[in-house]
């Protein structure tokens, strides 16, 4: 019985070394980009000697993806989870699918400007591995509302628009703010503790923009 309750906490201990270091990799790319990370100083932040980290996860390349292919996983299932919710009107999982997306955005704010950054500077071999599950998700939702979005237009329900340009339109709205947010913050955004009201209120205007763009016109 002790041997077991050992096993289980030694297990418990590498997880949080792990999730330690996978934390720290995500800050440490996200303030000094790719190039700039270092492994010496990821292992610092996570509170781990250099070697357990490259016991763990052995390069920085392969620590990269580990952080940030979660991290599109995560943005996938909250985007798949709204919109393939057939049972429900087309409308409601378009509006549910982009508040899934501002509020993931929300939780990782400085990923959309890392991203652009880190697609346009780094090596093609590193970025076609983050493009690729971007890809995939991209075909996979609008090869789930192509159809409906096609028979709806035919019936005269909704605004003729094709279903790449209701995504392009979606997520142009979501990352905006993301992305420029240094420049608006000051005009806008002045005291911090209203950040989260204002979040709250661009998410929902982005919801009656895409509502108004769909909407037939009288």
């Amino acid at each position: 019985m002790v041997c077991v309750h050992s096993m289980l906490t030694m297990k418990d201990e590498k997880s949080n070394r792990q999730e330690a270091i996978l934390r720290a990799a995500e800050a440490e790319f996200l303030t000094k980009g790719y190039a700039g990370a270092k492994t010496v100083a990821i292992a610092r932040r996570a509170g781990v000697t250099h070697a357990m980290l490259h016991y763990y996860y052995g390069t920085k390349e392969r620590l990269f993806h580990e952080v940030f292919e979660a991290k599109l996983q995560l943005m996938g299932h909250a985007l798949l989870q709204a919109f393939m919710k057939s049972h429900l009107p087309f409308m409601q999982r378009i509006e549910e699918g982009l508040r899934s997306h501002f509020d993931f955005l929300a939780a990782n704010p400085g990923l959309p400007g890392f991203l652009l950054h880190e697609i346009s500077a780094a090596d093609s071999e590193r970025m076609n591995r983050v493009r690729q599950p971007m890809f995939c998700l991209m075909q996979t939702v609008v090869g789930h509302l192509q159809p409906e979005v096609d028979e709806l237009v035919r019936k005269g329900e909704i605004a003729p628009i094709t279903c790449e340009d209701l995504i392009i339109d979606m997520v142009s709205l979501n990352v905006f703010y993301f992305v420029a947010g240094s420049l608006i913050d000051p005009f806008f955004v002045a005291d911090p503790t209203q950040r989260a009201a204002f979040l709250e209120r661009r998410k929902e205007e982005n919801v009656r923009v895409i509502r108004q763009r769909l909407k037939l016109n009288s």
